[in-house]
């Protein structure tokens, strides 16, 4: 006869017939007794339930004592998907706070939702392709890190640093204007009457301001 109890807590250990340790739920049943039940949910699917998530425990072989949960739902978060939608998530401990949601919508859009940090790592290349526009937003600092190179537009040029262009037309400024200063417009010609005068006119300094291509929230290394 099937049963369901609620999850009291959830521990690995060597259960039964087991030679490796294995996810097992002390779960408490209708008449409030605990029981330990294996959890099995499925080749390729690592399931450990939160405090208090109803399962559904049959059991197997001879034994009163082999019991395995096979299913159960969260009695603490409500659902809200629509007819044809699918979603998956994880909650805290306690099973009352969804901390990761997957949620795929009868409309063909997909939500993904994290309290916390969320880690690709592939061997390979990955890809994201779209027919409209990608959106990439952060309320913080959006870092992208490369050991080769970070390739815009399939490009072959190479970006430059700010910093580096402005300290190099600072000091062209001050060479040209220390010219003009100090020598061009002091210097003389000699003249009809052997007379020295100065030229005319006489040269103008100059101020190069690169702050207009300065871009302040995009940093380079």
């Amino acid at each position: 006869m099937n049963i369901t109890g609620k999850v009291d807590k959830t521990s690995k250990e060597k259960y039964i017939d087991t030679e490796q340790e294995v996810l097992v739920s002390t779960i408490k049943n209708l008449k409030n007794n605990l029981e330990k039940t294996r959890l099995m949910f499925g080749v390729g699917v690592e399931l450990r339930p939160a405090k208090n998530d109803r399962m559904i425990i049959i059991p197997f072989g001879n034994s009163e004592r082999n019991r395995v949960a096979v299913g159960g739902v969260n009695e603490q978060i409500t659902p809200i998907v629509e007819d044809g939608e699918r979603r998956f998530y994880s909650t805290n401990a306690n099973g009352d706070i969804v901390q990761v949601n997957i949620y795929m919508k009868n409309d063909g859009s997909l939500l993904i939702e994290t309290r916390d940090i969320i880690e690709i790592d592939a061997d390979s290349d990955i890809y994201v392709d779209t027919n409209e526009t990608l959106n990439l937003h952060s309320q913080k600092n959006c870092n992208i890190d490369s050991d080769t190179f970070i390739v815009l537009q399939s490009g072959s040029d190479f970006a430059v640093r700010y910093s580096a262009i402005n300290t190099l037309f600072t000091q062209i400024q001050t060479l040209f204007n220390s010219y003009i200063t100090n020598f061009y417009n002091i210097h003389t010609h000699v003249t009809i009457g052997y007379t020295s005068d100065p030229p005319t006119p006489l040269g103008s300094t100059v101020t190069i301001d690169a702050s207009p291509a300065k871009i302040d929230n995009i940093k380079v290394p």
